[in-house]
């Protein structure tokens, strides 16, 4: 083998080899809060009751799609790859697949008087999770690595009712 090839053979595993076999920093995720995030308003179909002789009482379902979506900040000193830390967040969560997202289904009591046609205003509501990223298997001890917010699910409820 000649210097040159013995040399690049070298720089070959110091530069590419040697750190694909480090093993990755252990580190915990650690929950530390619910804070509730964006707001969505829609308003439903009309339930028509107009002709009706009693009262209109049903459960209508409603359902919403929502992505889990991470904000995480890490220290750039942290040597944690982004892919590795948002599987771990999405695990701490029992969310078995983070990328495909989630549907939240609400049931909406309806109740519309005889003579009457309503229309109900809802409020869709992200709910998060927020905590930190520590070093170490500790929850409680290691440097901070990072931050984060997920979103986990979504919460609805009734805001309004327009007569029609």
């Amino acid at each position: 083998m000649s210097m040159s090839k013995l040399f690049f053979s070298i720089l070959l595993f110091l530069f590419v080899v040697l750190p694909a076999c480090e093993a990755q920093k252990e580190f915990v995720v650690v929950d530390q809060r619910e804070l509730l995030g964006a707001v969505f308003k829609e308003t439903t179909r009309e339930f028509n009751n107009r002709n009706g002789s009693e009262d209109l009482e049903q459960n209508f379902s409603l359902n919403r799609q929502f992505r889990y979506a991470i904000d995480l900040k890490l220290n750039t000193n942290s040597g944690l790859r982004r892919q590795d830390v948002e599987e771990r967040i999405c695990e701490t969560y029992n969310i078995a697949n983070c990328r495909t997202g989630g549907q939240k289904q609400c049931l909406l009591p309806v109740s519309v008087p005889a003579g009457r046609a309503y229309a109900y205003e809802i409020e869709w509501t992200e709910v998060k999770r927020e905590g930190v990223i520590r070093e170490g298997n500790d929850p409680d001890r290691g440097n901070l690595l990072g931050t984060y917010t997920i979103v986990v699910d979504l919460q609805c409820q009734t805001v309004g009712v327009q007569v029609r």
